[in-house]
């Protein structure tokens, strides 16, 4: 059986044996893979959380002023977006109410288009029909209004009830941080 068909022992084996590279005295040679990698103990600098100055820091405050700043904070950004919102209804009601006006300033039942009248017709009967309109106008306006009285009272409701959901989730936060200290 032959022998070829297995690894070469020497390379394989490795060392100062091969290559004739034998070493019979020691060397004073060294490699740098060889050398310390760090040749003093790396300490904590002030500022890096030593144990020391962890033991002389209150955390549990200053967790809490870090909590309150960003209640603070969400509390201004809450409170812009609503008076965005107030002024935006307040646009939307104004513009309403101008519109209400115009409506009750113009009369679409005006009769200056009649043929009626173009033609000369009875006095006494235009009469009647424009008191019957004028009668048809205020029962339109006073249910307008109405309704109108009715759409801001339900605004107002809503507007209440997110004030109070607020107030209740900003109260519960504030009692929660107070209640830790």
């Amino acid at each position: 059986m032959t022998t070829a068909h297995r690894p070469t022992w020497n390379p394989a084996r490795g060392g100062e044996s091969q290559g004739g590279f034998r070493v019979i005295a020691p060397s004073a040679k060294y490699s740098s893979r060889d050398m310390p990698a760090q040749l003093k103990m790396k300490i904590r600098q002030v500022g890096q959380s030593a144990p020391k100055e962890v033991q002389r820091r209150d955390l549990k405050k200053e967790l809490e002023s870090r909590e309150a700043e960003h209640f603070k904070k969400t509390n201004r950004l809450l409170d812009e977006n609503e008076e965005e919102a107030l002024r935006e209804s307040l646009q939307r009601s104004n513009a309403a109410l101008e519109y209400q006006s115009i409506d009750a300033d113009v009369d679409l039942n005006d009769d200056t288009f009649d043929s009626d009248k173009e033609d000369g017709g009875s006095q006494k009967g235009e009469n009647e029909e424009s008191e019957s309109e004028d009668d048809d106008s205020d029962d339109d306006n006073e249910e307008l209004m109405r309704e109108l009285e009715r759409i801001k009272k339900e605004r107002e409701e809503e507007r209440l009830k997110k004030e109070e959901e607020v107030l209740k989730v900003y109260s519960f936060y504030g009692h929660q941080c107070h209640a830790s200290n």
